[in-house]
């Protein structure tokens, strides 16, 4: 099949908008790297430093309970399976410099039960405890999160433990054997890439992260109350509309971290903040820094409707069929499409590129035919190896085989 390759700019009737509002020429994250991100198209939206490595403390969660989510999504897991807590997890709840849950020491717990912790109140010996119940140790869970690191794109994070503790505390509870000699350091992009493949592979975590509080062991001899560290959930100090997650993180290393993720206007993004400015002196300096940074994220951005389900694309209206009654076939967007563009550009200067190919007969009415993939040149670019959104064309028509 012979592909042929186009470029084209296309103009489908709206005029430019422009809004009067700042550029990142004048804004400025108030922390050492970040990043926000359409989690739709994986296009970067603000970034600053955002391949320097960094330690993020419990942020580094999120790779853990991807796994966790991957295991369930495989069958290898179940959300009432039971949980031995070992010594190694108990040991650390006694420990008052690491933010825990009390667990009993050869007490039962369900995986949802410790996730939920892990997720809502940062339990770093419930994610212990999950290591340990996937993997049979820490040591050989952290060769998982490594291996699904680079999976994602992820080459040179430095990963050394499941819960993102720094080494200080962990060798207060770790025998000489498996004593933690480093922080786990990853990049405000590396941060993005794991959150957007947990948030697109396994959305259902935000049914977690968007609570507040919650039970553990409801009617257990250790029952007691789970509360988040997200000040930006509904009803918290820092409360912002459309906010459900994600993770917070904070250690004297990596000092406060927090990966944001909101619903707004149409369309939803993941901020990273690394080391938020002023940490010492202000114990909401990352909910300050990740609230600034969504403003100007939706502030010079928008998502702007391209083409609706079922409207042909002006300048790729038809495609060739080989071996049909007809020559051509009219082809459609097969859903609405919408993409993420600056306020101040004019969908005129968004670029189409997509792949098309003649198509054998016989057609179905609504077969998917091919693909476009929508742009915008900027020198941010996309998170992921991608050129774009894609946007997938179907038959208008149905087409016969020739002699049938």
């Amino acid at each position: 099949m012979k592909k042929l390759i186009f470029l084209l700019s296309v103009f489908i009737g709206m005029m430019p908008i422009v809004v009067n509002a700042d550029n990142t020429k004048n804004y400025n994250l108030d922390a050492k790297a970040g990043i926000a991100i359409d989690i739709n198209s994986g296009k970067i939206l603000y970034e600053k430093n955002s391949k320097q490595k960094l330690p993020v403390a419990s942020v580094t969660k999120i790779l853990s309970m991807y796994i966790v989510l991957e295991e369930i999504n495989s069958g290898k897991l179940k959300w009432e399976d039971e949980v031995v807590i070992s010594k190694n997890a108990y040991d650390l709840t006694l420990n008052e410099n690491a933010s825990n849950i009390y667990l009993d020491e050869g007490g039962k717990y369900t995986v949802r039960e410790l996730f939920d912790a892990a997720m809502i109140q940062s339990a770093n010996s419930a994610t212990i405890a999950l290591a340990e119940k996937i993997s049979g140790s820490e040591q050989k869970f952290v060769e998982k999160m490594r291996k699904t690191a680079k999976s994602f794109g992820v080459k040179d994070a430095k990963i050394v433990n499941s819960t993102g503790l720094n080494s200080e505390v962990l060798e207060e509870d770790s025998d000489s054997k498996n004593k933690k000699i480093d922080d786990n350091e990853f990049s405000a992009r590396d941060v993005a890439l794991i959150s957007y493949y947990t948030l697109t592979r396994y959305p259902e975590i935000l049914e977690v992260t968007k609570k507040t509080t919650e039970t553990f062991d409801k009617g257990g001899s250790n029952e007691q109350e789970l509360h988040t560290y997200n000040e930006m959930l509904e009803g918290m100090e820092y409360e912002r509309r459309g906010v459900d997650g994600l993770k917070t993180g904070t250690t004297d290393s990596a000092g406060q971290c927090f990966v944001g993720t909101t619903y707004q206007d149409n369309y939803r993004i993941i901020t990273v903040v690394l080391n938020a400015s002023n940490s010492d002196t202000n114990p909401n300096a990352r909910f300050d820094a990740t609230n600034k940074l969504m403003d100007y994220v939706y502030g010079n951005w928008q998502a702007k409707e391209i083409v609706k389900k079922g409207q042909s694309i002006k300048g790729f209206k038809t495609i060739d069929v080989s071996n049909g009654k007809k020559d051509k076939v009219n082809v459609v967007a097969a859903d609405d499409t919408r993409i993420v563009m600056p306020k101040k550009m004019a969908v005129k200067d968004l670029q189409i590129n997509y792949l098309g190919s003649s198509v054998q007969a016989p057609i179905k009415r609504n077969q998917k035919l091919t693909s476009l993939i929508i742009k915008e040149n900027d020198k941010l670019g996309y998170l992921i190896d991608s050129s774009g959104q894609a946007v997938d064309m179907v038959a208008k028509e149905s087409v016969k085989a020739r002699g049938k």
